[in-house]
């Protein structure tokens, strides 16, 4: 029995219906970023409240904020980091690239099916599969009886699968894989975007 390591990070942008000017980004446990373009405001907090009722929570806190600012000065420029942003604004759309050789561990677990021993995510195994003739690779995702295949793109450019698109690229043994996942949960528009190195799994067939 061979193992490896898959960690899930999760990255919300959300848009609610009802509550305009209210953008939310939710880091996995949980992290909040609250923006207001009308207010010219942007508030940072951790909190447990997803644990509790989320969205009705989230509002409540938010709305106090933003009617409790007084000052509409902005914080002085940080030219460092705005050029650190903008460096991964050009990265993210970075244009096709060839795409490069697969190390030995892409043949290795190639096919395999691994079982997720312990994860918030919503499957209980998967599986990746490489092709040394591919820019694509293929993520398994296994809920139960039912699969999910999501295409990776390799060559930094997204491949579409229905509401996901995803690309990635070897660092190294690791395997790091962007995607998005568009959804409208009653009303609530997510882009969710994860990424994986490491939640321990082991294989379950040869």
């Amino acid at each position: 029995m061979s193992a490896i390591n898959l960690l899930g990070r999760f990255y919300i942008w959300i848009s609610v219906v009802g509550w305009p000017g209210l953008f939310l980004y939710k880091w996995f446990l949980w992290t909040g970023i609250f923006i207001s373009p009308e207010k010219n405001l942007v508030v940072v907090m951790t909190s447990d409240i997803w644990d509790t009722d989320p969205m009705i929570e989230t509002n409540r806190i938010f709305t106090r904020i933003k009617s409790a600012a007084v000052s509409e000065q902005a914080l002085p420029v940080n030219a460092v980091g705005n050029q650190q942003m903008k460096e991964q604004v050009r990265l993210a759309h970075s244009s096709k690239m060839p795409t490069p050789q697969l190390p030995v561990i892409a043949n290795e677990i190639s096919g395999r099916t691994y079982r997720v021993k312990k994860t918030g995510l919503d499957y209980s195994a998967f599986s990746l599969n490489f092709s040394n003739k591919s820019d694509v690779a293929v993520f398994k995702k296994i809920l139960g009886v039912e699969t999910v295949d999501i295409s990776i793109g390799l060559d930094n450019e997204y491949r579409e699968t229905g509401n996901y698109k995803a690309k990635g690229h070897w660092d190294g043994d690791a395997f790091i894989s962007l995607s998005e996942e568009v959804r409208d949960m009653n009303g609530i528009f997510c882009c969710i975007l994860c990424d994986y190195d490491s939640i321990p799994a082991s294989s379950i067939n040869p």
